[in-house]
């Protein structure tokens, strides 16, 4: 089945050749403070940016969060997090630690979750703001006033930082809201087609567009959006859906940066950057290697790119920073990155050196999603038990022969599979399908009295014999969820028609049609086996409890932009990183 990609949660780190360091870092207040890495040190330290002190000196071994209102977030040695102010790093603010947080926006709202409960939302003295609905499994990092949420029922919809839902969990994907009060919402329609609908802060749509349209699509910049046609042209969209101009071929994904600002916007022609206005006239013909706008220093500025060495010009192409740098970037309107070779330093405005420093990492990590850890055993036993009867199984039914299955067949006709089994991918299961003998078998034709192979042919009259529906998610909760499930599990599957099945533990048999179900655990893997012949029943269904969470599995599986400090990848020296929330040069 066709999944909806969701743009809020991002991998670990996107590798090209920019540095755009705070895009997603808060920026109504200015940034006074960052976390880096000094040369030579395996440590992380407070620098005051403006002035190029080093406040606290390899003072973390974990990558600390961005720092907003002087507040930021930090592992700690339990695998925990913790909030601490600049002024104080040595005592927490929180007075319990969290199993997941992200950082503190401009207005002082940071998502958490302790250890088995469900989301919260804190104010900056890690006061309590609001406990989500444990219905709520996951909440994005807020965007401009918003938090895109993920209900049991795996839809979307968003909250305010007050924790109220305006827009109610009704979608199958959620993009952050913009700068100017617009989202991306999508539904899957069927298999192969999705349907996108551009809506306001009210949830009011405002036009909509079809994946058969339009491909791929940005993010809303000062009341546009690029998407993306067939032939990889990107047109540009105003808030009515209405076409206002096309500016290339962009092959890859669209970055978010790509919008109108100050009434220009980049365009591709090949490989080269320019600037059109938004009537689609050329101010800056295509010549640059790359054209990215920095509006959070200058609406007209540009980051820009040629023969390897990054400057910033402005949209009638004067030169602002001259191109002498291999790194070039910003922490706020008055300092800049700079480098050219494996360290980097800050500089201010008028090319000016901040502080004697040099550094080798700088930190913006914000957190992307957060997920809830309330379990509800209950709930989930009667969500896998409404997929089972007598005779069903999900998606299969008693009496299936492999010919049922062909649209799964990958390949051609002919295939030498000398197995019985399928398998079959639809979140969060993976399925798996079993029959009573191998899904093809060689084929062969006599001519004149020789036996000559045919090749391989389907068994297509191949009996389904069992099905398994394996889900891993599980190991997202508290050790001990697994063993609550298999309880509820038991009992409900008794009240579904099936009686424990003697000399086979953990197996419940319909006496009716003789078919067999049984739930298994291990390592926080949950697998539901399903048996429609009984001779079939013969994998042993084990059940092994977890241990206690490990402080290197705290976080990193479920909010991939914080553990980054653990990440082995390198920078090459004449290549630039854009990591969404961390710059390592090595």
């Amino acid at each position: 089945m066709t999944k909806l990609f969701n743009k809020l949660t991002w991998g670990m780190a996107i590798a090209i050749t920019m540095i755009a360091l705070v895009s997603c870092a808060p920026q109504e207040k200015e940034i006074k403070y960052v976390a880096t890495k000094l040369v030579d040190s395996d440590m992380w330290s407070i620098v005051d940016v403006n002035t190029g002190e080093v406040i606290h000196k390899d003072e973390f071994k974990s990558q600390p969060s961005v720092i907003v209102n002087d507040k930021f977030c930090v592992k700690n040695e339990g695998g925990l997090y913790d909030y601490f102010s600049v002024d104080n790093v040595t005592k927490p603010i929180n007075s319990e630690s969290y199993l997941y947080a992200t950082s503190f926006n401009e207005n002082d709202i940071a998502i958490t979750v302790s250890k088995g409960k469900g989301i919260s939302i804190i104010n900056g003295k890690c006061e309590n703001v609001a406990t989500l609905d444990n219905s709520i499994v996951a909440a994005s990092v807020f965007s401009n006033g918003y938090s895109a949420i993920t209900n049991d029922e795996n839809k979307k919809g968003y909250i305010n930082e007050k924790g109220d839902i305006i827009i109610k969990p009704t979608y199958d994907m959620a993009h952050s809201f913009s700068e100017d009060g617009f989202a991306i919402v999508g539904k899957e329609l069927n298999d192969t087609v999705n349907r996108y609908s551009a809506i306001d802060a009210s949830g009011k749509e405002l036009f909509s567009f079809s994946s058969s349209e339009y491909s791929d699509f940005g993010s809303f910049v000062n009341g546009y959006i690029p998407v993306r046609k067939s032939n990889d042209e990107v047109v540009l969209l105003n808030k009515s859906g209405k076409k206002v101009c096309s500016i290339g071929k962009w092959k890859g994904y669209i970055p978010y940066w790509l919008g109108v600002n100050d009434g220009v916007i980049a365009f591709k022609d090949g490989d080269a950057f320019g600037l059109k206005d938004k009537d689609g006239k050329i101010v800056i013909r295509a010549k640059y290697d790359e054209l990215i706008p920095l509006p959070k220093i200058n609406k007209s500025y540009y980051l820009a790119k040629k023969q390897n060495k990054y400057g910033i010009v402005d949209k009638n192409d004067k030169v602002i920073i001259p191109f002498d740098y291999t790194v070039l970037g910003y922490i706020n309107k008055k300092v800049l990155i700079v480098g050219e070779g494996k360290t980097f330093s800050f500089m201010n405005t008028d090319l000016k050196d901040v502080g004697q420093n040099n550094y080798t990492n700088l930190s913006f990590m914000t957190g992307s999603s957060i997920q809830s850890n309330h379990f509800n055993a209950d709930k989930e036993a009667r969500r896998i038990i409404s997929n089972i009867t007598d005779s069903t199984f999900f998606k299969t039914r008693k009496g299936m022969v492999l010919r049922d299955f062909k649209d799964k067949l990958s390949g051609y006709k002919y295939a030498d599979l000398k197995e019985s089994t399928l398998t079959e991918y639809d979140y969060p299961f993976t399925f798996l399908y079993g029959f009573d003998n191998n899904l093809s078998s060689e084929r062969y034709e006599y001519f004149y009295g020789y036996r000559l192979p045919k090749g391989a042919e389907y068994n297509y009259n191949a009996n389904l014999a069992l099905a398994m529906a394996i889900n891993s998610t599980f190991k997202e909760y508290q050790p001990g969820a697994e063993e609550s499930l298999a309880k509820a599990f038991d009992a409900q599957i008794q009240r579904a028609g099936f009686k424990p099945m003697d000399g086979h533990p953990n197996y419940f048999v319909n006496d009716k049609t003789g078919t067999t179900v049984g739930l298994g655990y291990d390592d926080g893997t949950v697998s539901v086996y399903y048996a429609y012949l009984p001779k079939f029943t013969k994998l042993k269904i084990e059940r092994k409890p977890r241990e206690e969470f490990s402080k290197d599995d705290v976080q990193i599986d479920y909010v991939d932009t914080f553990g980054l400090e653990n990440k082995d990848d390198t920078i090459a020296v004449d290549s630039v990183a854009v990591i969404d929330e961390t710059v390592d040069i090595d």
